[in-house]
């Protein structure tokens, strides 16, 4: 019983070997098969064409280029004919120039939150009328405020005079000062100024025969006071005439023995002190008075002459000489001045209250609104050109509501009012009350801030724009057959051609074009032979470990089979000695 048993565990290890022997040989044919698999992907991804990119050396054309004075053109497609026609013209050429061109255009703004102050326009207002109100509280606000502005600088400039003594002197009076001596007469004392006489024209005055002879230049003349001409005197000796000297008397304030001149001359100080004109500290004791002519001089002019100055400035504290400016007549028109300055202010808080009193639009957004009461010359043309372009493009636009032109001229003077500016980012653009209250009294919420309705505006700018035309052409060809001059159809003037490499960037860029989809093919098809390589391996690491597993299995199967083999051969020596003993 022991021995059948041994050969049947015998019989089955063996059969147990001889599955994983038949399993193995299974696995190792499918390794095989997912080799052959594995090398077929590497033969495809080798096959593939890798995209090499474009170089711009490979994209160069020859372009001629020539200028008319005016414009740069380059000349980009030639072609020629099969014979030349009657005018001697043997090519089709196209050729363009870069210019600006001048281009009125309009935007549209979704919900632009158009903001009014005060109560605002309603659906069933008009508008014209509101419009023309608007405008005249403009105008008046821009009249009020020029003619304050004026009053303004008027008033300024009279200050700014008054602040100096030029504003009252008279510096041709005392010229040419040949001597200073003291002056006294009774209690009064000062100084005697004595000069050469000089007539208004600059002519040093003389004495001769009882008339008078006039020098200028080193040369002598006559004058004939009717026909106001100088006449050169050439038989006359000019050592027989005699200077004609004028002599004026000023008396230190100190010594004045009458109050009313002190007080002319201490009220001309406190006047000049009260306009800038001299410093708080300025002593009246530094004054000189010329009764005669109602004028003075001050200490410091009168210490230089005759010695370092020949002119001594005088100055007028009432009634000065024809064409010259007095203290008091320089403070009255101060006072004017600043008289009318208060009357114009008035007058313009007066228009600028009527205007805010209006409903006005005030805001696009976040952006402030500026009416234009009047059109300056450079929105004239940018309006204008908007105009004409909308027109062109079939676009019906608010703005000629604002002129009153059967003309057609939108300019200054058919201006009705009613247009609104606004910027961003340095532009300006345009609108106009129609518009601004149409979106408006269509919104919702609060204030009408919500869900407005779309607001047109406006800009105009210079746009870059490629100026191109097709035409006959005659080309004249060198030896190494490059064009050298061109004469165009309806131009007479041969122009001089340069010929260069330039890129051609139109076809560097489909180039680029075919190279980015063919990479991305590329790219694509090496990505899938890479993941079906990597699925492979992965099943071919799952049969390996598969294969190690059968291979540990046999061995212990062959340790069993070799003990089961020794006890069956054991069991088997053992009968054979029974049955022979």
């Amino acid at each position: 019983m022991g021995m059948a048993a041994s050969q049947a565990r015998y019989l089955a290890l063996v059969a147990r070997k001889s599955n994983c022997e038949y399993e193995g040989q299974q696995i190792n044919q499918s390794r095989l098969n997912l080799s052959n698999k594995s090398a077929n992907l590497f033969n495809q991804m080798m096959g593939l064409n890798v995209p090499v990119p474009p170089s711009k050396q490979d994209y160069m054309k020859l372009q001629y280029t020539y200028t008319d004075g005016t414009n740069e053109f380059a000349i980009t497609k030639w072609h020629q004919l099969a014979n030349a026609d009657s005018d001697g013209y043997n090519y089709i050429v196209t050729r363009y120039y870069e210019t600006e061109e001048y281009v009125g255009s309009q935007k549209i703004k979704n919900n632009p939150q158009v903001q009014f102050k005060g109560v605002g326009p309603s659906p069933s207002t008009e508008y014209e009328t509101q419009i023309a109100t608007i405008e005249a509280a403009q105008k008046a606000v821009t009249s009020a405020q020029n003619d304050y502005d004026t009053a303004v600088a008027n008033y300024k400039s009279l200050v700014a005079k008054s602040g100096s003594l030029e504003a009252y002197s008279d510096s041709t009076t005392v010229t040419n000062i040949k001597s200073k001596t003291t002056y006294s007469s009774g209690t009064e004392s000062g100084y005697t100024i004595t000069r050469q006489e000089i007539n208004k024209d600059g002519y040093q005055i003389f004495k001769f025969n009882g008339e008078n002879r006039y020098q200028k230049n080193g040369k002598y003349y006559t004058y004939d006071s009717s026909t106001e001409q100088y006449t050169e005197v050439k038989d006359e000796d000019p050592t027989q005439y005699e200077e004609a000297l004028e002599t004026r008397n000023y008396i230190s304030y100190n010594t004045l023995s009458s109050d009313i001149d002190k007080k002319t001359v201490s009220d001309a100080i406190d006047t000049l002190k009260a306009q800038g004109a001299l410093t708080s500290d300025f002593k009246y004791a530094d004054t000189f008075y010329d009764k005669e002519h109602n004028s003075f001089a001050f200490l410091s002019d009168m210490s230089a002459v005759p010695g370092t100055s020949k002119i001594l400035p005088q100055y007028y504290p009432n009634t000065p000489p024809e064409g010259k400016t007095g203290i008091a007549e320089t403070k009255q028109a101060i006072q004017a001045a600043e008289t009318q300055m208060e009357i114009s202010k008035s007058a313009l808080e007066v228009a600028e209250a009527t205007l805010k009193a209006l409903d006005l639009p005030t805001y696009v957004g976040n952006n402030a609104l500026t009416p234009l009461s009047t059109l300056s010359e450079n929105q004239v043309t940018e309006i204008g050109q908007i105009i004409k372009d909308m027109r062109d493009n079939n676009i019906n636009t608010n703005l000629i509501r604002c002129f009153n032109t059967l003309s057609g001229n939108y300019d200054a003077n058919t201006y009705l009012g009613g247009i609104y500016t606004y910027e961003v980012n340095n532009t300006t653009y345009y609108t106009t009350y129609y518009d601004l209250a149409n979106s408006y009294v269509n919104g919702e919420g609060i204030n009408n801030i919500d869900n407005q309705a779309k607001l047109p505006v406006y800009t105009a700018d210079y746009v870059p724009t490629r100026k191109e035309s097709t035409e006959k052409a005659l080309l004249e060809v060198n030896k190494e057959g490059r064009f050298t001059t061109a004469r165009f159809e309806n131009d007479s003037v041969v122009y001089a051609l340069n010929a260069e490499e330039i890129e051609d960037n139109v076809g560097y860029e489909d180039a680029m074009n075919q190279y980015d989809y063919d990479k991305a093919k590329y790219d694509k098809k090496v990505a899938e032979i890479n993941a079906q390589t990597s699925l492979i391996q992965r099943e071919d690491q799952d049969l390996e470990l598969r294969l190690k597993q059968l291979d540990t299995e046999q061995n212990a199967l062959n340790t069993e089979i070799d003990a089961v083999s020794k006890v069956v051969k054991d069991n088997v020596e053992k009968s054979f000695k029974t049955f022979s003993g």
